[in-house]
């Protein structure tokens, strides 16, 4: 694979499917390799994007999702410290 640089070598044969998944897992768990990135380099080519293009529905249950998570990590911070002050108080005595 060290041969073709960056790309993948193109398998034929009855097993080609699963070389390929092979060369692909390779890959990515070669710490040595890194994957090309992709990014625009002249946002003024970007088109802007207005209000009847986003879907709010999906933001929405978004945010309805992290403020729900906000709330449950707030609860485990509460419960944690009422454990801890517990376990204070018990070896203090």
């Amino acid at each position: 694979m060290d041969n073709y640089g960056n790309r993948l070598p193109k398998r034929k044969g009855n097993d080609k499917i699963c070389a390929t998944l092979e060369d692909t897992v390779k890959a990515m768990l070669d710490p040595e390799r890194t994957p090309s990135i992709f990014f625009a380099t002249d946002l003024s080519r970007i088109p802007s994007v207005n209000l009847k293009q986003c879907d709010i529905s999906v933001i929405l249950t978004e945010l309805k999702s992290l403020r729900l998570e906000l709330a449950e990590l707030k609860y485990l911070n509460v419960s944690v410290s009422v454990a801890i002050d517990g376990w204070q108080m018990t070896t203090d005595s």
